[in-house]
């Protein structure tokens, strides 16, 4: 179905939500007794690219630049009781990617008590850190490899429909718990059989400012066709430090490749090949004294990704440096430089590759 009709709605949406949300004490409409009804949020990521693809099979390297525009989301929440929340998220840049689906989130929060919190609708799924933390809150503009695979194409993590009940257990350590059954299919997917997922994560917070989690996901698959297994599964554990304006983020996921199980020659029925990503972000923030909120903050990252532990030399890693510059509350302007390394029997999606990417970023 053409969605193109839908271009002047999300862009009106947008051009909107600064008028509800030009200052933090303005995104909020208020009952007569002063209590949060109605919350808006808006995001724009917008910027430049340069790719440079070392000898992509054709015999020469490649160039390519581009502008874009990465995320064009508003939000809308509404509070209509101090136990119940209902939120909408749209991302009108999905309109321009063939296949994209602009819906982001929609569902409903339900927490009467701090230890029991339903949530049902679409939502990212409690498994890994990194993808569970806010597009406003990264240190650098993309997630990487590891997270394109793991999360996105075989569907361990990213938003999905399904139900979710969390909670505090212990509230001295911040001992939270996740558990959740999905659809599988991804967002805006309806469910093609009776396939579901079991997604579950545990994060405590045992000292300031020191975060530690750990996650499982299984899938149990319905209608197995082309040698898909009947199952897979993924774990993994993540922690943050963050004192002061240091903060250092690393992660381990480990799993098994349902997406690679077809064109492996050495498994049997119950042995989908395995994937392992590890990865370190670290970074520092320089503030400086003015009334505007200017500051400074280089950042790292580092991430290694063994697609399939079947295949040798398909490794890949991925180093990039960059750097965040900070005007104000609301506006930021990233500056990342990708640099990709891979074996000689990587996945061609996956050559050798260096990137520089610029982004202005507005997040109210």
């Amino acid at each position: 179905m053409n969605r193109f009709y839908l271009i002047p709605f999300f862009i009106a949406s947008l051009l909107l939500a600064p008028v509800f949300a030009t200052a933090s004490d303005e995104t909020v409409e208020a009952d007569e007794a002063g209590n949060e009804v109605l919350e808006f949020k808006a995001r724009i990521h917008a910027g430049w690219e340069m790719d440079h693809l070392a000898d992509p099979g054709v015999g020469e390297d490649e160039f390519h630049n581009e502008f874009l525009v990465k995320r064009a989301r508003f939000k809308a929440l509404w509070h209509p009781t101090d136990w119940l929340t209902g939120v909408i998220q749209i991302d009108a840049a999905e309109v321009l990617v063939l296949g994209g689906s602009i819906l982001k989130d929609a569902y409903i929060h339900i927490y009467p008590l701090d230890e029991i919190q339903l949530r049902v609708g679409q939502f990212k799924k409690p498994f890994s850190g990194l993808e569970l933390r806010s597009l406003g809150k990264l240190r650098l503009i993309n997630r990487g490899p590891g997270n394109d695979l793991i999360i996105e194409d075989l569907g361990y993590g990213d938003r999905d429909l399904g139900v979710q009940l969390s909670g505090r257990l212990i509230k001295t350590v911040k001992l939270d718990y996740f558990l959740g059954a999905y659809n599988g299919s991804g967002p805006n997917i309806g469910d093609p059989g009776n396939s579901k997922d079991i997604v579950a994560r545990l994060q405590i917070k045992p000292v300031k400012k020191f975060t530690i989690g750990a996650n499982g996901s299984v899938k149990f698959f319905d209608d197995t066709i082309d040698n898909q297994p009947p199952r897979g599964w993924a774990t993994g554990l993540d922690m943050r430090l963050k004192p002061g304006d240091f903060h250092f983020y690393a992660e381990g996921l480990l799993g098994a490749n349902h997406l690679a199980y077809r064109y492996s020659s050495v498994v049997t029925a119950d042995d989908p090949p395995m994937f392992i990503n590890a990865l370190g972000v670290v970074s520092y923030r320089f503030v400086f004294p003015v009334h505007w909120r200017f500051a400074l903050e280089p950042a790292f990252k580092f991430e290694f990704l063994e697609p399939d532990a079947n295949i040798v030399n398909d490794e890949i890693m991925v180093f990039t440096p960059g750097i965040n510059t900070y005007f104000g509350k609301y506006f930021r302007l990233m500056i990342d430089v990708e640099i990709t390394r891979s074996g000689r029997n990587t996945d061609p999606n996956y050559q050798d590759s260096e990137a520089l990417i610029v982004l202005a970023c507005l997040d109210i």
